[in-house]
C-alpha cells in the first residue's frame, strides 16, 4: 500500500500541473489536432480514410503528410463511439496515456536499476513545458511514447519469452507504428536485442520482428484498410544540408535542456544550471549504457538517437520518448558523482538523498510554472478566435450560395479550417508569383484567405507577391481585421491553359 502510495504522490505533480493548464486550449499555433479529428471523423461516416478535405501542397510540407497513421483516429473513434463527438473526452484519453507513459518509464528504471530513482524519473519526467503542454493535446507523440516503454518494460522484464510476452510486444509494437511512422525504429532495436540476446532468449524475441516487418509492407503498399497514402509520409523535407544541421542542433539541445526542466525564474540561472547539469548527465548515461547494453531500452535508445540524428526533419517533440532516459542521466549521474565523493556513504543512502533533490527540482519548477503567463501561441484556440469564426461563417454561407462549382481556399491552418467547415481546404505556401498562380489552379482553389495571424510572415508575404503580381486575377470580396478574403477568377488567372 504505501509503495502505491509513493507511486502516486509521484505523479501527482503532473497531473496537478497538466490539468491546470487544460483550459488554455490547443494553441493559436496548432493544427495536427484537426488532421487526427478530421480523419476520425472520416472513419465514424463512413467516407474514405484518406480524403478528408485537406489539400496537400509539396511547397508547403511542413504543415503535414497528406495523410496521418491510423492509429489515434481509430481510438478516437472508440472513444467517440461511446461519448459522441467530445473533444475534450479526446485530450483526457490522451492525457491518460501520458500518465501511463510516466508509469512505465518510472517502473522500468526502478526494476532495474533503483526503487527510489524510479519514482524520482516518473516525478521529473512529466514536468518539463512541452510535456505539459503536450499531454492534454491530441497529438500522437505522448501515446507512442506510452507504447515505446511499456515495450522496454515487458522485454526487459525477467524470465523466459513466452507466447503472453511474445503477444504483447507484438501488439505494443503495432500500436506504436500505428500512431507515429518514427515507430519502425522499435523494428531494429528489438531485433538488435533479439541478436544480443540470442544465446540467452533463443529467437523469440525476434518473432515480433516478423510480424511487424510483414504488416509495416501491407500498410507501405496500401493494402490494409486506412494506410493508402502512408507511403507518402517519406517524403523528403525541402531543407538540407547546413539548414537541417543547424535546426537538428537546436532543436535536440533544446530538448535535453526542456527534459531537465526550468527551476528558475531567471533565464540565466537556468542557462548556468544546463550547463552544470550536462557533463552530470553524460556521466549517467555512459554509466548506464555501459551496464544496461543488452536490454531493449538501451538499444532502442541507440537506434532512435541515431535515427533522429540521420533523417531530414528535427523537432523537440520528436525527443520525447527520451525524456526518461536523459532525467534518469542526471539522477544516475549525481548518484555516481555523490559516491565518489562520499564513499563512505551507502548506495541507499544517496539514491533518498537524490530522490530528495527531486522534489526540490520538482517544487522549483512548478512553483515557477504556475506564475508564468502562457504563451499566446501554446494557449487559445485558433478556430475560436472572433475574426476567424466570421470567416468560416462567411464561407459556410458562400459554399451554400455557390452556384460555380466546389469551393476550395486557402488557409493559413487549412485542417483547421476544413475541420470547422467542411470546406477543402491547402496552407499557405512560398515560390514565386508565376508557381504560385499555377499551383492554386492546379489544386482548384477558389478563394484566398490572406491574413496569417502572425504565424507565417514568409508565406503570407509570398503569397501577398503573387495577388501584387496578377491582381486582375483576385477579387477582393470581403475582409475583417485580421484577413481579407479573394476570389481566384480562373479565366484571368489562366487555369484553363
Amino acid at each position: 500500500m504505501r509503495q502505491r502510495l509513493a507511486w502516486v504522490l509521484a505523479l501527482t505533480p503532473f497531473v496537478s500541473v497538466a490539468l491546470w493548464h487544460l483550459p488554455q486550449g490547443f494553441g493559436i499555433g496548432a493544427g495536427d489536432y484537426a488532421h487526427y479529428l478530421l480523419h476520425a471523423r472520416a472513419i465514424l461516416e463512413g467516407t474514405p480514410y484518406s480524403e478528408i478535405g485537406y489539400l496537400f501542397t509539396g511547397y508547403n510540407p511542413f504543415i503535414g503528410p497528406p495523410v496521418q497513421p491510423p492509429g489515434l483516429p481509430l481510438t478516437l473513434v472508440v472513444a467517440f463511439s461511446v461519448l459522441g463527438w467530445n473533444v475534450l473526452a479526446a485530450r483526457l484519453l490522451v492525457f491518460g496515456l501520458a500518465i501511463s507513459y510516466l508509469v512505465a518509464a518510472g517502473l522500468h528504471f526502478a526494476r532495474h536499476e533503483s526503487r527510489k530513482l524510479g519514482l524520482a524519473v516518473a516525478l521529473l519526467a512529466g514536468l518539463s513545458p512541452a510535456i505539459i503542454h503536450g499531454s492534454t493535446q491530441i497529438l500522437t507523440d505522448l501515446p507512442f511514447a506510452c507504447f515505446v516503454w511499456w515495450i522496454a518494460v515487458a522485454s526487459d522484464s525477467d524470465g523466459e519469452w513466452d507466447t503472453a510476452r511474445i503477444a504483447v510486444v507484438t501488439a505494443l509494437g503495432l500500436a506504436a507504428m500505428s500512431y507515429r511512422m518514427a515507430g519502425i525504429a522499435i523494428v531494429p532495436a528489438m531485433g538488435l536485442f533479439g541478436i544480443l540476446n540470442l544465446r540467452r532468449l533463443g529467437a523469440r524475441p525476434l518473432i515480433p520482428v516478423g510480424v511487424w516487418l510483414t504488416v509495416g509492407l501491407l500498410a507501405f503498399l496500401g493494402v490494409l484498410p486506412g494506410t493508402t497514402g502512408l507511403s507518402a509520409q517519406l517524403s523528403n523535407s525541402p531543407l538540407s544540408g547546413l539548414a537541417i544541421e543547424l535546426k537538428r542542433f537546436f532543436a535536440y539541445r533544446l530538448a535535453l535542456t526542456d527534459s531537465l526542466l526550468y527551476p528558475f525564474p531567471s533565464g540565466l540561472a537556468n542557462d548556468a544550471y544546463h550547463l552544470l547539469a550536462a557533463p552530470i548527465v553524460a556521466i549517467g548515461l555512459f554509466a548506464w549504457l555501459r551496464r544496461s547494453w543488452m536490454k531493449f531500452l538501451a538499444c532502442f535508445v541507440v537506434v532512435y538517437g541515431a535515427m533522429l540524428v540521420t533523417i531530414d526533419v528535427a523537432a523537440v517533440r520528436y525527443t520525447w520518448p527520451l525524456y526518461p532516459v536523459f532525467v534518469f542521466g542526471l539522477l544516475d549521474g549525481l548518484r555516481i558523482v555523490a559516491l565518489r565523493l562520499r564513499p563512505v556513504w551507502s548506495r541507499d543512502r544517496v539514491e533518498g538523498l537524490v530522490l530528495k533533490a527531486s522534489w526540490v527540482l520538482a517544487a522549483l519548477t512548478i512553483g515557477v510554472r504556475m506564475a508564468e503567463t502562457p504563451s499566446a501561441l501554446f494557449s487559445g484556440i485558433l478556430a475560436r478566435e472572433p475574426d476567424v469564426v466570421e470567416v468560416f461563417e462567411r464561407f459556410r454561407e458562400v459554399e451554400t450560395a455557390s452556384s460555380a462549382g466546389p469551393v476550395r481556399v486557402v488557409f493559413v491552418k487549412p485542417r483547421i479550417f476544413t475541420l470547422e467547415t467542411r470546406i477543402p481546404a491547402m496552407g499557405l505556401f512560398s515560390t514565386d508569383p508565376t508557381a504560385t498562380i499555377q499551383e492554386l489552379c492546379e489544386q482548384g482553389i477558389t478563394h484566398l484567405i490572406l491574413g496569417d495571424y502572425e504565424l507565417e510572415a514568409d508565406r503570407q508575404a509570398s503569397m501577398e507577391r503573387a495577388v501584387d503580381a496578377q491582381p486582375s486575377a483576385f477579387e477582393e470580396t470581403y475582409s475583417n481585421q485580421s484577413f481579407t478574403v479573394y476570389r481566384l477568377d480562373a479565366e484571368a488567372a489562366g487555369c484553363g491553359g
